[in-house]
């Protein structure tokens, strides 16, 4: 922890936010996602498309780690390597699709260094990077069982480069560069959407186009199809301002009696 603080005499030199960082971040702290609000955070602005949400879901994953200052992410090409240089964290941008290569190699190296400390490496990439074109890298990484966790990030496509459809995306889904929609299919998350529609009152799905086909996945698993509704719709190259979002969500909630959280980047439910 000696390295975060500010060395005598660099107090008014240091910019306000890395000093708000050494007094008032997650450092050496026991916190988590329930005290988002209480603390400086370690990414708060980002040039992401008003309304993804991407920002969240790393906001969410940055605040789950238990040990930021020994923590070090790996990511690649992507929406997200777009905030990463404003996340104030160690992270490093691999090539597109090796960084579980990368973080082999990494995680292997801090635990010969530091052999007394628990040095964490954390991947955060998209579906094209984890699931896709870097799917070779991803699964010799769990076959070789090495110690660090794997979070992909699925919008289901490569937005960042104008939209063209992944492995990740679902059949029949229309994208930028796709106009004709996915041709064949992806396994669906039968157990997590049964798992979490089973503890919520009420179920917004942000629609990623006009076929609806999310909403209607949903209700062919759960039994209560009255709580589930249509959300505003956010994909890349079709956001919308995050007011607007915001407005549309609170009227959602308001009308249902139901309460706001994430189960997984498409699917918004709390009990």
């Amino acid at each position: 922890m000696e390295a975060l603080r500010v060395s005598p005499g660099y107090e008014k030199i240091l910019p306000q936010e890395y000093q708000d960082l050494v007094a008032d971040g997650p450092f050496g702290r026991d916190l988590s996602v329930k005290d988002l609000g209480t603390f400086k955070e370690l990414i708060e602005e980002h040039p992401l498309c008003a309304g993804c949400g991407l920002g969240l879901s790393i906001r969410l994953v940055v605040a789950s780690l238990p040990n930021p200052e020994n923590t070090v992410i790996v990511g690649t090409t992507g929406c997200n390597s777009i905030l990463m240089p404003q996340l104030a964290m160690h992270n490093v941008h691999a090539l597109f699709g090796n960084q579980n290569a990368v973080a082999s190699g990494l995680r292997r190296a801090l635990r010969l260094r530091y052999p007394e400390k628990n040095k964490d490496v954390v991947v955060v990439a998209g579906d094209g990077g984890v699931a896709d074109i870097g799917l070779s890298p991803t699964l010799h990484s769990w076959f070789r069982q090495e110690k660090f966790t794997t979070i992909m990030l699925d919008n289901e496509g490569y937005s960042n480069t104008g939209g063209q459809e992944s492995g990740m995306t679902r059949q029949g889904m229309v994208v930028n560069m796709a106009p004709l929609g996915k041709k064949f299919a992806k396994p669906f998350p039968d157990q997590e959407v049964i798992a979490a529609a089973a503890r919520a009152r009420t179920i917004i799905v942000p629609e990623h186009n006009i076929t609806g086909w999310l909403a209607r996945e949903i209700k062919s698993r759960v039994s209560d199809n009255a709580k589930i509704f249509g959300g505003p719709r956010v994909f890349g190259g079709m956001t919308m301002p995050p007011e607007v979002i915001v407005t549309e969500t609170k009227k959602l909630l308001a009308e249902r009696g139901g309460h706001l959280g994430l189960t997984r980047p498409l699917v918004a439910a709390r009990g």
